[in-house]
């Protein structure tokens, strides 16, 4: 009875992580680049999430303090906008070659010009520039690629309503090299997209900056105003399905590791796969 009541257990556990699968993804991960949840409550370092240890250092804030406070999932880091100049430094990161993805939930006090997202920027050119840029109210990309004559900027924006004040969003933007497209989404929906050709140039500088990009000419701009949780980056297209999801999830107060699978789950089946075996063959 007990043999049996151990297969049955084996049995049923395997279907529910299976039935898990379906919904999950196992490849999420692939190609991170990083990724910042933001659930600090103290200090001055927004730590990497993903296993690459890339962690980011708090630039401007009093005290080596982050402004941590309630976010969409879990914890948020306050960037205090023009006046107070805050940002994240992430020393290093892998660059995208041909696609990219970026994700994040923002929440914005007001509409700066040139309000920072994320960069990797030397002032000139990069492998992004992701924010609102002059006076359009509406999220662009600029990334640099292959020229003729050297160095070449790519970029597009949203065709979306300005962003709306005092509530979270969910923004992602994908560069996909497969189609020679770049797709704006705003709260799981199409935002607007344009069309590139090519593949991005070699980034001038190592580093990626959250929430603000100093090396603007003018230095009363380029500072987000608000809160930024959970961003990541992937060098790789992510599928429209998956952008969906991470959606879907933060609504849930769920981050995009709550869409992969946990590994002491599958290792559990494997487990349990063994056990039956070996319980069977006593049996025999």
């Amino acid at each position: 009875m007990k043999i049996s009541l151990l297969i049955a257990f084996g049995f049923a556990l395997a279907a529910a992580i299976q039935r898990s699968d379906a919904v999950l993804y196992p490849n999420l991960m692939n190609n991170i680049a990083g990724y910042w949840p933001f659930d600090e409550t103290s200090g001055g370092i927004a730590h990497e999430a993903s296993g690459l240890g890339m962690n980011g250092s708090l630039i401007n804030y009093a005290g080596n303090q982050g402004n941590w406070g309630a976010g969409k999932i879990g914890g948020a880091l306050d960037f205090g906008g023009l006046a107070a100049k805050h940002y994240v430094r992430v020393p290093n990161f892998t660059k995208p070659t041909t696609s990219l993805t970026l994700s994040a939930w923002v929440w914005a006090d007001s509409l700066p010009q040139w309000a920072t997202v994320a960069a990797n920027w030397n002032g000139v050119y990069g492998a992004l520039n992701y924010g609102m840029f002059g006076s359009d109210p509406q999220l662009s990309l600029y990334f640099a690629v292959p020229d003729p004559q050297g160095i070449g900027v790519s970029n597009g924006s949203e065709s979306a309503d300005a962003l709306s004040l005092g509530q979270w969003h969910h923004l992602a933007v994908v560069v996909d090299g497969g189609d020679n497209q770049v797709s704006f989404w705003r709260d799981g929906q199409i935002a607007g997209s344009f069309f590139f050709s090519g593949s991005f140039s070699p980034a001038p500088v190592p580093h990626l900056n959250i929430g603000g990009e100093p090396t603007y000419g003018n230095l009363t701009q380029g500072y987000w105003d608000g809160k930024i949780d959970d961003l990541a980056l992937w060098t790789r297209a992510l599928s429209s399905q998956e952008i969906g999801d991470i959606y879907n999830a933060g609504l849930n107060g769920q981050s995009l590791l709550s869409l992969v699978p946990e590994p002491s789950a599958a290792t559990l089946v494997v487990l349990s796969g063994i056990t039956i075996f070996l319980l069977q063959r006593r049996r025999a």
